[in-house]
């Protein structure tokens, strides 16, 4: 659903704020992969969702669906990138788990 004014408005500015990290992120790869900056970012990222959760939790209204899933797929491209949520191992690679627990 389109994001109307008003009851978005907090979503609009998390995003806004998302595509801030999310360039000052790239901007710390591309500077000879700047890890520290990068985690800099990605945890203020985190830190602006909580703060959004909190604004919203417990409240009725309409939250900005286009807004939040773009703001999901900046923190996810962040987190993979820096390889911090991993997903479980599926052992459907070819390795067993024993080469995997070894790397």
């Amino acid at each position: 659903e389109k994001c109307e004014p008003g009851p978005c408005d907090e979503a609009q500015r998390l995003l806004e704020k998302a595509k801030e990290y999310e360039e000052e992120f790239e901007a710390a790869m591309s500077d000879d992969f700047n890890t520290a900056l990068a985690t800099s970012s990605m945890f203020g990222l985190a830190k602006e969702i909580n703060i959004y959760y909190q604004a919203v939790t417990g409240r009725e209204g309409v939250v900005c669906q286009e807004a939040i899933t773009e703001v999901k797929r900046i923190f996810k491209f962040m987190t993979e990138v820096i390889g911090i949520l991993e997903k479980a191992w599926e052992g459907n690679t070819g390795a067993n788990a024993a080469e995997y627990e070894e790397l």
